[in-house]
């Protein structure tokens, strides 16, 4: 096996190896069969929201829809990865939403419509299991728009801060995760193939929340 770069700098990112990615028309794309709705606490703001997951035309992606303000799930509205996923358009944000998203690809969902009322998604338990299971009960309609499905073409290493994310090619998508944190609590954790993976704060992040 390659040795790997662990940067200390978390500003820095590397990556090395192929980045080729093909795109693969595969099945069609799929919403909800019908709205259901949640009702939770944010995290980080410790503010109470409603939020009612909606069905949404082939093609949509998922947006969160805040007041008169829709925000695309999509890296190029991404505001913040630190200690939560952040997304905004202007002024307006919406928080923690790596949860949610989490759940809609586990639930090969493509197309929805989020309306929330407050600033940040409900915590739950600290696991997508909530949006998941709101998202069995809303049920799944398929549509006739096919879905592009990208495949990695070669292996490649990507590095951010002490992270390191390794990709290779693959016939159905593999998940082994592992984190070591100097903590009693925590320390080494490897996950693989999990459906659920549940938030793991350190100490320090617990304070600054």
């Amino acid at each position: 096996s390659s040795a790997r770069l662990r940067p200390s700098d978390v500003s820095r990112r590397w990556w090395r190896g192929s980045n080729r990615l093909s795109v693969i028309p595969a099945v069609t794309r799929a919403t909800v069969a019908r709205s259901v709705a949640l009702d939770g606490t944010g995290v980080h703001t410790g503010q109470p929201v409603h939020l009612v997951i909606e069905p949404a035309a082939a093609g949509t992606g998922v947006v969160f829809v805040n007041g008169e303000v829709r925000i695309p799930a999509h890296v190029d509205h991404v505001q913040s990865t630190v200690r939560r996923t952040s997304l905004a358009v202007g002024e307006k944000t919406v928080d923690t939403v790596e949860h949610l998203l989490a759940a809609v690809i586990g639930m090969d969902l493509d197309d929805l419509e989020v309306r929330i009322d407050g600033p940040e998604l409900p915590i739950g338990d600290g696991s997508a299991v909530h949006f998941v299971h709101a998202l069995e009960k809303a049920g799944r309609t398929d549509g006739r728009m096919p879905r592009d499905v990208g495949s990695v073409a070669g292996a490649f290493e990507l590095g951010v801060g002490d992270a390191t994310y390794v990709y290779e090619p693959a016939a159905h998508l593999t998940l082994d995760v592992e984190i070591e944190w100097d903590h009693p609590l925590i320390g080494n954790q490897r996950l693989r193939d999990r459906k659920s993976t549940r938030l793991n704060p350190s100490p320090t992040d617990i304070s600054r929340m």
